[in-house]
């Protein structure tokens, strides 16, 4: 196997190159960088990747050939081309404030249609009609749901955002106390 001269006492692999551009170029995980390093290695478990690609993020010679790639970027005058954390948190709120706008779109239109059947409904006589009006509320009323798409982009964005301040949802310590901060900047 070929091995790149890094530095006068450390040797990089082809295998440790992939990984180290993958995660300085391409941005990837630990784990996508360690499986583009490695393909062979699917048959491992999550956690087995994760703890292998952890420990060679922990190799100082890596660390330094990552921020090396980041360096050589950077004087390369391709630094506005980068998309930065403040980029990805911006665009994030972007999204989570866009589909709670929808969100609540969707429910003002909810509340106003179901009210004008309401109203139809205590203003008729007939009894066809008052039932033809409850039947539209049910079926209204069963449609309504604040639509997965919007949940969904919601809960992502906020993952997402979770992961890139360190919060890894499969990794949290559940016997430990949890203490919430921040609530007072939280919007009702």
């Amino acid at each position: 196997m070929a091995k790149f001269r890094h530095s006068s006492i450390n040797q990089i692999t082809e295998q440790e190159e992939v990984f180290c551009q993958a995660i300085a170029v391409d941005h990837l995980t630990q784990r996508q960088a360690f499986l583009r390093a490695y393909p062979h290695k699917t048959y491992l478990a999550e956690r087995s990747m994760d703890m292998a690609a952890w420990c060679m993020m922990q190799k100082g010679y890596i660390k330094d050939r990552i921020k090396e790639i980041g360096e050589a970027i950077r004087s390369n005058g391709n630094i506005q081309a980068l998309w930065t954390r403040e980029n990805s948190i911006e665009k994030l709120k972007f999204v989570i404030d866009k589909n709670q706008q929808e969100m609540e779109r969707i429910a003002a239109a909810f509340d106003t249609e179901t009210a004008q059947i309401l109203e139809e409904y205590e203003a008729c006589d007939d009894e066809r009609r008052q039932a033809s009006l409850a039947k539209q509320l049910v079926e209204k009323m069963k449609k309504r749901r604040m639509t997965n798409i919007h949940n969904m982009g919601i809960t992502q964005a906020v993952a997402e955002l979770n992961k890139m301040q360190g919060f890894n949802e499969t990794t949290v310590n559940m016997n430990e106390t949890v203490k919430f901060t921040g609530e007072d900047c939280l919007k009702d």
